[in-house]
């Protein structure tokens, strides 16, 4: 029997409108996530995308409801605790790297979630050569911006530079929040592409919002259309190979 990595039991958040009105930004969700499982998230704005990846990594704490990671109540963790557990790459590329560390110096610390981060230059150039192996596989030349300040490279570099903090050591859960988004075309492309052959190659277990349809239909095993802060439709990979663009389009109008 396949292990659940991740499950919401009823994740609810509230927050106060006007006129101190209340509403649930996530209404009730439940969600289970199996070990290997690429689960793509689609969903319009305000449909409660964000909060849902915020509530899972711990940013946001949960009005009602519980979190459990391999089957552990974590509901009440700071988002330093799950550091441990998950790895997240996000939409903007400025974000999840260090932009006056170096590339090596931002895997370094990649190296140590969920350890006590004792940095010291021996231990970079040690790994020196590790981390050009496995930056010379991306294929846009980051493996010869190693002693580079992260700031400096492009931004579909420095997403993938993301990309390979999040997995270089094993997260137990991977959550992709719309990390294409802010790149041309041709960079998302690739960079999509990368993300689903580390995914296959390391058999994570991932979470990924995105607005690219062709991307949902592509990619994952799984489909959920949030709308309203619920779980409006699942497709699983049998119903998904089914579906077309101008179908899931239509649905954001339903």
């Amino acid at each position: 029997m396949t292990e659940t990595v991740l499950e919401l039991v009823n994740a609810t958040k509230t927050i106060k409108g006007e006129f101190e009105a209340t509403r649930n930004i996530l209404d009730h969700v439940n969600l289970k996530v199996k070990k290997g499982d690429f689960v793509v998230v689609l969903g319009g704005n305000g449909a409660g995308k964000s909060t849902l990846f915020n509530s899972i990594s711990g940013s946001l704490m949960l009005t009602e409801g519980h979190v459990k990671l391999n089957n552990q109540e974590v509901s009440q963790q700071k988002e330093e605790e799950r550091a441990k557990y998950i790895g997240r790459v996000f939409q903007d590329p400025k974000m999840g790297t260090a932009p006056r560390m170096t590339v090596s110096e931002n895997l370094l610390l990649a190296t140590l979630r969920g350890k006590k981060r004792l940095f010291k230059n021996r231990q970079l150039a040690q790994h020196k050569e590790k981390f050009y192996q496995l930056t010379s596989q991306i294929g846009n030349g980051l493996e010869k911006h190693l002693d580079v300040p992260t700031g400096q490279l492009s931004g579909g570099q420095r997403q993938a530079l993301s990309l390979i903090m999040a997995t270089i050591t094993i997260p137990d859960l991977l959550l992709l929040d719309e990390h294409t988004a802010a790149l041309d075309p041709k960079t998302a492309r690739s960079l999509m592409a990368l993300t689903d052959e580390r995914i296959r190659e390391k058999n994570l277990t991932c979470l990924m919002i995105t607005h690219r349809l062709e991307d949902a239909i592509t990619y994952g095993n799984r489909l959920i259309l949030l709308k309203d802060g619920k779980i409006h439709r699942e497709f699983s990979q049998k119903e998904k190979e089914q579906l077309t663009v101008g179908f899931l389009a239509e649905m954001f109008e339903e």
